[in-house]
Formats: structure tokens, sequence, C-alpha cells
């Protein structure tokens, strides 16, 4: 009796897994739905535009990355600086400092980059990108600091 127990349970458990993972659907199912990309998502875009968007995109995050490596290390170090058994402010002000540069130009850099996407496209269409994605980010953040104050 025990053992049939055991088989039922397995049964059961393999059973609720598989239809699980059924519900969600296959990786190229789900890549067909989330086609990642400004110049996937926006109406009417032609070959061209495409291309540039992309390679805009390619210069930006390019440029990008090494101004996010500096900003973890500068978060890292102000860590460091802050779990000290002896604070030292200054340091830890001027750590500050940096990491607020490092921010602001990341920002200087996406405001430059949203411009250059803006001026391929046509006004339908950048009515379309001003409305969906030139604050996103903006947008996520809200959300996010909305959720935490709430869990407070």
């Amino acid at each position: 009796m025990k053992k049939i127990k055991i088989l039922l349970l397995a049964v059961i458990v393999i059973f609720a897994t598989n239809f699980s993972f059924s519900q969600k659907g296959s990786k190229a199912q789900m890549s067909q739905k989330k086609q990642f990309g400004i110049e996937n998502r926006i109406p009417d875009l032609n070959d061209q535009q495409k291309e540039q968007i992309k390679k805009e995109r390619t210069v930006f995050m390019s440029d990008i990355l090494p101004i996010k490596n500096q900003l973890k290390e500068k978060q890292a170090h102000l860590n460091t600086l802050q779990t000290a058994k002896n604070v030292d402010m200054k340091a830890v002000n001027k750590t500050i400092d940096e990491i607020s540069a490092l921010r602001t130009d990341i920002i200087k850099r996406r405001a430059l980059f949203r411009q250059k996407i803006r001026s391929t496209l046509t006004d339908e269409q950048r009515i379309y990108y001003d409305t969906h994605f030139a604050n996103h980010k903006s947008k996520m953040h809200n959300k996010m600091q909305k959720r935490c104050t709430s869990m407070k």
C-alpha cells in the first residue's frame, strides 16, 4: 500500500510539473512574443531606420558600459568606506560626488541617444516613441519607488 501511495504521489508531481511548464510555452514562442529592441517595436520603420537605430544603440551601449563599471566600483568603494570602523566622511562625500558625476554622465548620454533615435523617425513614429519609450526608465524607477515606500 505504501508503494502505491509513493507511486501515485510521484505521478501527480510529474503531471503537475509538466502541466506548469506547458503553460509557459516554448522559448521560441516566448522570443516571438517579446521582440527586444525598439527598432522591432516602433511601427512602420523602414530598413534604413532600423539599421540606424541598431547602430546608435551599439555605440551608446559601448560608451556606457565602462561608465557603468566605474559606477559599480565607486558604489562598492562607498560601501567599504561607510562600513569601516572609523568612517572618513571626507572620503565618503568625495565618493558620493564621483558617483553623482558618473550618473549625470550616463543620463546625459542617454538623452543624446534618445535624440539621435528621434531624429531618424517620422513625426508619427516620433509620437509613438515619445509616448512608449522615451521615459521608460523613469517610469520603471517611479514604480519601484512606489513599491519600496508601500512596503515600509
